[in-house]
C-alpha cells in the first residue's frame, strides 16, 4: 500500500529488480551451461579419444556422455581449465549440473515472491521444488564423491521435512493442540539430529579418506594407525609400496626416531600386512627384511641403537627369519 501511486523511484525499482533475476538467474545459467558443454565436448573428443566422432554427438549425447569414476578423477587431476571448479565436484555425466541447480533456485525465489507472504502456498511451493531436487539428488547421485553425495540428500530431506512440518502447523491452525505440535517437533528435532551426526559421520569420513589418499608412508611418518588400518582393508598391497627413495613401508616404520613408536607401528604393519595381504607370508618375509636392513643402515647413536633392537626384537618375537643374522 506504499506505493498505490506508483512513482518513478518505484517503477525503476521494480524493472532493475526483474532484469537482474532474469539475468542472475536465466541469462548466466544459460550462459555458464554452453561453457560447459563446449568444455565437454573437447575433453570427450580429445582426452577420450572419441575424435571426429564427439563433434557429430547432438548435444543430448554430449551432455550424457560419460566415462569410468576412475578415468574421470585423472582427468580432473591434471586439467587446468578455468572452468574446472565448476564442474571437478561432479561427474563427467552431470558436468553440467551447477547451471540447473541455480535454476532451481531461481524457481524457489519466484515461487515464494509470487505467493502471498506466510502463506501455505508459499510453503508448498517451496516444497515441492525442494523435493523435485531431492528426487532429483537420490536418482541421480552426481557427485564424484560419495560422501557429497550423501549430504546433499540428507540436506534436501532436512529441508522438505522442515517445510512440510511448516505447512502442517500453517494448514491445521491446531495451535491448541499442545500434545500433537510437541510430538512433531519431536519427531523433527530427532531427524535434525539423525542428520547432524550424518554429517559428522561424512566430514570424518572424508578427512579419513584424504589421510588415505596420502598413501602409506605418510600414514606411518604421522603414526596413523586409523589411516594404515583404512589403506590395509581397501588395498592392502599398498603396504607393500615403495616411496620415491626406494624405501618399503615397513623400513619408514623402523627408521622413526622414537623407539617405542617405531616398534608400535612395525608391529602393527606385520600384523596389517599378515591379516590383509594374500601371500602374507612372503610378504611378511620381504616386510621383516627391508625392517631389519633398515636398522643396520642406522646411525650408532643411543636412540639409533634402541630403536634398532626395539624393532628386531619385533621380527624375533614373530618368528620371521634372518633378522638374528643382523643383531649386533
Amino acid at each position: 500500500e506504499c506505493y498505490e501511486d506508483p512513482t518513478g523511484a518505484f517503477v525503476a525499482a521494480v524493472v532493475l529488480a526483474a532484469a537482474m533475476l532474469v539475468l542472475v538467474g536465466l541469462v548466466v545459467p544459460a550462459f555458464i551451461a554452453v561453457l560447459l558443454l563446449r568444455r565437454k565436448r573437447l575433453i570427450v573428443q580429445h582426452v577420450f579419444g572419441e575424435g571426429e566422432a564427439a563433434e557429430r554427438m547432438s548435444l543430448a549425447q554430449v551432455a550424457w556422455y560419460q566415462t569410468s569414476e576412475e578415468e574421470w578423477v585423472h582427468v580432473l587431476k591434471y586439467d587446468s581449465s578455468v572452468l574446472k571448479g565448476v564442474y571437478a565436484v561432479f561427474e563427467l555425466r552431470y558436468a553440467w549440473l551447477q547451471p540447473a541447480l541455480l535454476v532451481s533456485k531461481l524457481a524457489l525465489v519466484v515461487g515464494v515472491v509470487a505467493a502471498e507472504p506466510e502463506s501455505l502456498g508459499q510453503l508448498l511451493v517451496s516444497c515441492v521444488v525442494q523435493a523435485v531436487m531431492l528426487v532429483f539428488m537420490v536418482g541421480t547421485q552426481p557427485f564424484v564423491d560419495e560422501q557429497i553425495d550423501q549430504l546433499a540428500k540428507a540436506g534436501g530431506l532436512h529441508q522438505v521435512c522442515l517445510l512440510s512440518l511448516m505447512a502442517f502447523f500453517t494448514a491445521s491452525r491446531h495451535v491448541a493442540t499442545a500434545a500433537l505440535m510437541l510430538v512433531a517437533s519431536f519427531v523433527y528435532v530427532v531427524f535434525l539430529c539423525v542428520v547432524i551426526a550424518r554429517i559428522v559421520k561424512a566430514i570424518k569420513a572424508a578427512r579419513l579418506a584424504a589421510r588415505v589418499r596420502l598413501g602409506p608412508h605418510m600414514a606411518v611418518k604421522q603414526k596413523d594407525e586409523e589411516a594404515l588400518r583404512a589403506i590395509a582393508a581397501a588395498e592392502p598391497e599398498r603396504l607393500l609400496s615403495k616411496d620415491a627413495a626406494g624405501r618399503p613401508v615397513v623400513a619408514v616404520a623402523a627408521e622413526l626416531p622414537d623407539a617405542e613408536e617405531a616398534q608400535r607401528m612395525v608391529a602393527l604393519l606385520l600384523e596389517l600386512i599378515e591379516e590383509h595381504c594374500s601371500d602374507s607370508t612372503a610378504a611378511l618375509a620381504q616386510a621383516a627384511d627391508a625392517a631389519a636392513h633398515s636398522q643396520v643402515k642406522r646411525s650408532a647413536g643411543a636412540n639409533a641403537r634402541e630403536t634398532r633392537l626395539t624393532v628386531l626384537c619385533v621380527l624375533a618375537r614373530r618368528g620371521l627369519p634372518a633378522f638374528h643374522t643382523l643383531l649386533p
